[in-house]
């Protein structure tokens, strides 16, 4: 089973969510023969005999009616949206907390404020009903996926991940915590001071760069800079020289062109290709995979946004809400 929020869950998987909330007990099977979809079993009239019905709440008006009946509450339905976009919203109002849920059409939104109501923000569902992109994003740091710098989403939604130079971030030891201090460019003809190593000859910039070596060295005691892997037979002298000796080889790597500061842009899109919106962050050190850990985490918050919105919900435009509207009232 995977556990997934059901204001990402669409098709067979929420409609399997909402077969069990409404009958916990019984063996929802899903049909995998032609089209997928869910199957709920019960006995026939008073022969008792075995059977099984196909059950849609979130495309069938009729399937819907189950929901309906089982409540206790009111649920409202509405149109929400900014900029003249809109889109369904279905609401309960239970006990002290109101739950909200948002949809492309109203079915698809009163079935998942009814899932959440029985079931929480949170439900398990066969593994096979969610879709690879929803098990990626639900885990933050499994990132392979983000590679592809185009990931669908929930909702008919599309995140785009731009990767740039950022050539406006100065050298390392001016923006980064480390142990290595005292760095400074020197002077042609100049020689180092009895308490300075060089750092790099000859960089990206042509410049030659020394640091303070013994300055370094008390600043990693104090801080109390560690390294990776087992220390314990180590003293606390030679953890501190070999924190020095890794950050002086991050430098000049960095120096040698080796990595680089780069801005990670997160662009979220509708359907219609339709900008949503973007966030980027800057001055992310590339030789790690932070960039990717960035990226997933501004697609999570963007979607998150974009679904409370609506935008995920593929709304409908003011004038076809009017429209749908005087249909309904002449009863068409």
């Amino acid at each position: 089973m995977a556990k997934a929020k059901v204001a990402f869950l669409d098709g067979v998987a929420l409609e399997w969510a909402a077969a069990k909330a409404l009958w916990p007990d019984r063996e929802i099977r899903v049909e995998q023969s032609g089209e997928k979809h869910v199957r709920v079993p019960f006995k026939a009239g008073a022969t008792g005999k075995e059977n099984e019905f196909r059950f849609s709440p979130s495309h069938n008006l009729g399937d819907c009616n189950a929901i309906f009946n089982e409540m206790d509450t009111v649920l409202d339905t509405g149109m929400r949206g900014n900029d003249g976009d809109y889109a369904f919203c279905a609401q309960i109002k239970a006990e002290d907390k109101t739950i909200e849920a948002y949809g492309k059409t109203r079915l698809l939104a009163m079935t998942r404020c009814f899932v959440e109501w029985k079931l929480g923000g949170d439900v398990e569902v066969p593994d096979e009903l969610v879709e690879t992109f929803y098990k990626a994003i639900q885990n933050p740091y499994d990132l392979s996926y983000v590679t592809l710098r185009s990931v669908d989403l929930p909702g008919g939604l599309c995140a785009q991940v731009h990767i740039a130079s950022d050539d406006d971030c100065g050298p390392p030891w001016e923006i980064e915590d480390g142990p290595v201090v005292g760095i400074r460019e020197l002077g042609r003809n100049e020689n180092p001071q009895p308490n300075e190593h060089y750092l790099y000859q000859g960089g990206r910039d042509k410049k030659t760069y020394v640091y303070d070596y013994e300055a370094s060295l008390q600043v990693a005691l104090d801080d109390r800079w560690g390294i990776e892997g087992d220390t314990t037979s180590l003293s606390a002298l030679k953890i501190a020289e070999y924190a020095v000796r890794d950050d002086v080889n991050h430098l000049r790597r960095w120096c040698n062109d080796e990595w680089r500061y780069i801005g990670v842009t997160v662009t979220l899109r509708g359907r219609d290709e339709r900008k949503l919106s973007e966030n980027s962050l800057w001055g992310i050190d590339d030789s790690t995979e932070q960039w990717r850990e960035v990226a997933t985490e501004m697609i999570n918050h963007q979607l998150q946004e974009a679904l409370r919105r609506g935008d995920g919900a593929h709304p409908v435009k003011r004038d076809q809400a009017d429209e749908q509207r005087r249909d309904r009232e002449r009863g068409g």
